[in-house]
């Protein structure tokens, strides 16, 4: 469980500590341009710039586990987390689980946290 989380500025982050219960580890995330705050056990990440993103999520450990492919990428909540393909501007958000496999369609143009199931 991940109590703790030390956040740098994006653009020059490349090691990241984290705590679990009394552990502290530091893992590295070279090569990503935005690392973002866990959420359910996974760590946001992103590569390149505007309007090229590439978004997935990597674990404690700093191994992928959901391939940088999205276009934009949100926290993980109840298990679900909003998706975007494509670019900013036309395509639509659709949801995510944990294994990465689309389990809502990209249909949706306001993501929001699953809450009590919804």
């Amino acid at each position: 469980m991940l109590v703790c989380f030390t956040w740098l500025s994006h653009l020059t982050v490349r090691r990241v500590k984290l705590q679990i219960k009394d552990v502290y580890m530091t893992i590295s995330l070279a090569g990503y341009d935005y690392i973002g705050k866990p959420s359910e056990g996974l760590i946001r990440v992103k590569k390149g710039v505007y309007p090229r993103y590439q978004c997935g999520f990597v674990n404690e450990q700093g191994e992928i586990v959901i391939n940088p492919e999205y276009a934009n990428v949100r926290d993980f909540s109840e298990g679900y987390a909003a998706v975007r393909f494509g670019n900013w501007a036309s395509d639509k958000w659709g949801y995510i689980n944990r294994e990465g496999k689309l389990v809502v369609p990209c249909i949706y143009k306001y993501p929001y946290p699953f809450i009590n199931g919804y």
